[in-house]
């Protein structure tokens, strides 16, 4: 009994922290911000499942949202009708940015991510490379 316990115990260590969730302090490093914090939600329906990681600034207004989920869920983001796309290379031939929300999607091995910034934050606007630079830390 203590054996299998001490081998649940292990397996639990081992397991990454959070795939894709990228530490405040980084995202606030890429974004120059002097701090931002998270929280974390999950998002399913209509075929779609995946984990939001919302950040927000010092004063708590929502500043990028990164969307993670599994590399079959990114079809499902690049058939999207109704919204126009451009290749976003930076991140590969797969990439993509939906050009109103300028959100930008990429996949890598099994995984898939997208950062969106949020549009109501003029205050300091999100370059295109600091999207891939966002998506890259979460890969």
């Amino acid at each position: 009994m203590k054996i299998a316990s001490l081998a649940l115990s292990l397996s639990l260590f081992s397991l990454p922290a959070f795939s894709g969730e990228v530490p405040d302090s980084t995202v606030a490093k890429i974004l120059g911000l002097p701090s931002v914090k998270h929280t974390v939600r999950q998002v399913s329906g209509y075929g779609h499942k995946a984990t939001d990681v919302v950040y927000q600034d010092a004063q708590g207004k929502e500043v990028l949202t990164l969307r993670l989920a599994s590399a079959d869920q990114f079809a499902m983001w690049k058939s999207v009708t109704g919204i126009q796309m451009q290749p976003f290379p930076a991140l590969g031939s797969d990439a993509f940015q939906y050009k109103e929300i300028r959100s930008v999607c990429a996949k890598s091995g099994g995984s898939a991510v997208c950062a969106t910034p949020d549009f109501m934050n003029k205050s300091k606007p999100i370059s295109d490379a600091q999207l891939a630079e966002l998506i890259k830390a979460a890969f």
